[in-house]
């Protein structure tokens, strides 16, 4: 209890943004947030700091000089993966006033984008370096230990990476077995589960194709980093008041609209979205009355949109969704994708190349 300030570093922001609001932390009476690396301020000691940190040994280090020089009444620690016994020292030595409370390991070294996939935020189409690697080994670990589970490793022999990457965790495993014993209730009775390590660059085709399903479009014709979207100014008018919603969250863990939507096509979003619209008119009656509303074409619900500002304030913000439909479906247009994933089923399916290529050519004018 008590009020409280949250200490990230530069990864763990992001790692806790993607799967706690700003306000739900706020209700765990949160009222400062800080990155460890950011200029201090004076002394809050009526503060609990409590600090979710990757256990690097710039962070150690850092949190160290924390603790001799303590803005904070109380330390509560909590790494992201497994903390070495170097850097438990080197804590222990720094804290001279005795303000650390409790250390934990929460292994969330991760970015959960939904519950069921995750990425570690590494730049697509980078060289795997060795700090690279080393990332992306502990993010795997973490993830094994997060989910309790020691598994047997397979890997692409024909990818020299997937083979790294597997070596690299299979030796990380050997040197933690003590972390790896989740005691006899964890215990696998059965053959281990299997952690498969391919690359991306196996599968040359899947990238070439345009997808139709409402995340995979979102991705790939406007971009979602983090589960955050940024809607470009010359795709969408912002309806008044929303200065700020060219950012649009975009993530199944905080909008159960989203979750039911976003495997759907294209085709059937319209119809998804349209009854959204239609469950707030006939949620306010006395709102919509006299006006003549129609939502045959998305240009109509995005005016609908824009006269009706109360429809940001809906639990599920279809609003946002109808931003992103316009958004995509201008860019279907300018970029003629219907003509074009036509063809590149053609080019993929089909083995007529003579007939493809000539109507390659018809396209390309």
């Amino acid at each position: 209890g008590g009020m409280k300030a949250l200490l990230l570093d530069k990864e763990t922001t992001v790692i806790v943004s993607m799967v706690f609001s700003r306000s739900k932390v706020l209700e765990k009476d949160v009222f400062l947030f800080q990155r460890l690396d950011a200029e201090r301020r004076g002394q809050m000691l009526h503060l609990k700091a409590v600090v979710f940190l990757r256990p690097t040994r710039e962070n150690v280090e850092m949190l160290a000089k924390e603790l001799r020089e303590p803005m904070f009444g109380e330390y509560h620690l909590f790494f992201s993966n497994v903390l070495s016994n170097d850097s438990v020292r080197m804590l222990a030595q720094a804290d001279e006033f005795e303000l650390v409370k409790q250390i934990h390991e929460c292994y969330g070294d991760f970015y959960a984008l939904m519950p069921h996939a995750f990425t570690l935020s590494i730049p697509p189409n980078s060289t795997l370096t060795t700090p690279l690697a080393d990332r992306t080994r502990d993010g795997l670990f973490a993830l094994l230990l997060a989910l309790k589970k020691k598994p047997a490793i397979r890997y692409q022999v024909s990818s020299h990476d997937a083979g790294r990457i597997a070596a690299l965790l299979s030796q990380h495993i050997d040197q933690h077995q003590e972390t790896l014993d989740f005691g006899p209730s964890c215990r696998q009775d059965d053959s281990p589960p299997l952690l498969l390590i391919i690359d991306r660059t196996e599968d040359p085709i899947s990238p070439l194709l345009n997808q139709w399903t409402y995340q995979a479009m979102v991705h790939e014709l406007l971009g979602i980093k983090n589960n955050l979207v940024e809607l470009p100014q010359d795709l969408v008018a912002m309806p008044k008041g929303c200065q700020d919603s060219q950012s649009i969250v975009l993530s199944p863990i905080s909008d159960e609209f989203y979750q039911q939507i976003m495997y759907s096509d294209f085709g059937s979003l319209h119809d998804s979205v349209l009854s959204k619209l239609e469950e707030f008119k006939k949620a306010n009656p006395s709102m919509t009355k006299g006006a003549n509303v129609s939502f045959k074409t998305i240009g109509e619900m995005q005016k609908f949109v824009e006269k009706y500002p109360q429809m940001h304030k809906m639990k599920d913000n279809v609003s946002k969704h109808v931003n992103l439909l316009q958004c995509l479906s201008k860019v279907v247009d300018r970029q003629n994708l219907m003509a074009v994933s036509e063809l590149e089923q053609q080019l993929a399916c089909v083995q007529d190349h003579k007939a493809a290529l000539k109507q390659l050519l018809v396209m390309l004018g």
